[in-house]
């Protein structure tokens, strides 16, 4: 997992009987990659010949997938609508057969 901090340093002064400079409110993090994270499992040792149409109807099963991504041959990281369905990905599929493949699932 990728983290990166930012600690501003910056000293900020200000004369006597001044008010302080305004500080932006913090913000939680609302980003994408933080909304969408526990929602994706990655395969790994899939039969090279497979698809990404092929890996989505394998999984379809336990859940609605928005997205499949095969950065390598025999790799696939797929996308769920929710947390709890890419759960089920890993507890229903790790280390099961797939194509005569012994297959690895794990939530990313």
């Amino acid at each position: 997992n990728d983290k990166t901090v930012t600690v501003d340093t910056k000293v900020e002064r200000w004369q006597p009987g001044e008010s302080p400079p305004k500080r932006p409110e913090p913000q939680l993090a609302t980003s994408k990659a933080v909304a969408e994270r526990g929602c994706r499992v990655k395969i790994t040792n899939m039969p090279e010949d497979l698809m990404a149409k092929d890996v989505a109807k394998a999984f379809s099963s336990v859940g609605t997938i928005l997205e499949v991504d095969m950065p390598c041959k025999g790799e696939a990281i797929i996308k769920f609508k929710t947390r709890s369905e890419a759960l089920d990905a890993v507890e229903s599929y790790h280390r099961g057969d797939l194509n005569g493949n012994r297959i690895e699932v794990k939530q990313l």
